[in-house]
């Protein structure tokens, strides 16, 4: 009983923190969701173009090279890994900092 008490502590006292902080560094485990008609997540990497876009990496079986590239502006709902726990990360804010050209769809 006790390591669940301590489990639902440490989330109730983290989660608010660190969903507070939308930065996401290179190499972050995502999950994503793509567009409204796919209501699956779909999980992968954030790296940054040679743009300096922030873009997620996706397996693809079926791509040129086995994964598909996503840029912030196509997702409409993202969570970064955080140990055990999937923390919500804002898109919106994101792509306010983002180069004009990012946010632009010109990657």
């Amino acid at each position: 009983m006790m390591p669940f008490v301590l489990s639902v502590l440490l989330i109730v006292c983290t989660a608010p923190v660190l969903a507070g902080s939308p930065e996401l560094p290179k190499g972050a485990t995502v999950r994503i969701k793509i567009s409204e008609l796919d209501k699956e997540w779909q999980a992968g990497t954030t790296d940054i173009s040679k743009e300096g876009c922030t873009i997620v990496w996706i397996p693809d079986a079926k791509a040129s090279g086995g994964r598909q590239e996503y840029g912030l502006m196509f997702l409409y709902a993202m969570e970064r890994q955080q140990g055990n726990l999937w923390i919500n990360v804002p898109v919106d804010p994101l792509m306010k900092k983002e180069p004009k050209r990012c946010q632009e769809g010109a990657d």
